[in-house]
C-alpha cells in the first residue's frame, strides 16, 4: 500500500505462481486450500509485523510516506 516491496508479499506471490503450475496435478479444491493457506500466511505475517512495529512505537510505512511528503 505504501509502495514498499515486502519480502513476505514477494514470497507469497512466488508461492502462488508455483501453485499455479502445480494446479495441473492436484484437484481444484486442494489447490484452493493451498492458495488460501498462502494468502492467510501472508496476511498473518503482515499483521504480526505491524503489531511488532507498533509495539516499538515506529510509524507504519504509509505514515512514514505521508510524513515525508
Amino acid at each position: 500500500m505504501a509502495g514498499s516491496l515486502s519480502p513476505k508479499r514477494t514470497t507469497g506471490a512466488a508461492l502462488c505462481v508455483v501453485l499455479g503450475t502445480v494446479g495441473t496435478l492436484v484437484p481444484a479444491v486442494a489447490l484452493l486450500g493451498l492458495l488460501v493457506a498462502v494468502l492467510v500466511g501472508v496476511i498473518a505475517a503482515e499483521e504480526l509485523a505491524a503489531r511488532r512495529r507498533a509495539a516499538r512505537g515506529e510509524p507504519a510505512p504509509l505514515e512514514r510516506l505521508e510524513a515525508s511528503g
